[in-house]
């Protein structure tokens, strides 16, 4: 999935704005006269406000500042959507690795019937399976049904084996 261009204009144009403030609001003196002297001596009406002191040298380091600042912004946001594009690529590879092992958990004969206990957990191609299973068995054979899986890195098994309910366990006694 390609990021939309309009994002990558809006970043642009948001990081034109930030980066040409200094610019644009900065003000220039004249040789030998202190920021201190220009906000003492400021009119408050615009008729009595003095020319601004033009200076080639002065633009021509604004233009290259400027033309840096972009270039750093633009790097900047293209370097941002890199990042956003790599992450929702893994989180979506995550997310199908996810479904394909509950399919196949579903599909195996001998992890059919525990499926619906094993919660499967996935990140960065590493699956993580938890939940109760009735023996250690189903447990070993989940774990090898997800591990044949394309996209896998490793399977972390956190299931528990609890032994099958016998008569003991809903409450009526033998003896």
């Amino acid at each position: 999935m390609k990021p939309k261009h309009g994002v990558a204009i809006g970043s642009f144009a948001l990081a034109a704005g930030i980066a040409l403030s200094p610019v644009v609001f900065a003000q220039q003196t004249a040789p030998g006269t202190s920021p201190a002297d220009i906000s003492a001596n400021t009119p408050t009406s615009p008729d009595s406000a003095p020319a601004p002191v033009a200076s080639s040298d002065s633009n021509g380091n604004a233009k290259q500042s400027f033309k840096s600042s972009m270039g750093e912004a633009a790097e900047d946001t293209e370097q941002g959507a890199k990042v956003a594009y790599d992450k929702t690529r893994t989180a979506l590879k995550d997310t199908l690795i996810t479904a394909k092992a509950k399919a196949a958990l579903e599909d195996n004969k001998s992890t059919a019937g525990a499926a619906s206990a094993i919660h499967v957990d996935t990140e960065h191609g590493v699956v993580t399976l938890s939940g109760g299973v009735d023996s250690p068995a189903v447990a070993s054979s989940a774990t090898e049904v997800v591990a044949r899986l394309t996209g896998v890195k490793r399977v972390v098994s956190a299931l528990t084996t609890a032994p099958a309910p016998g008569p003991e366990a809903n409450g009526s006694r033998t003896e």
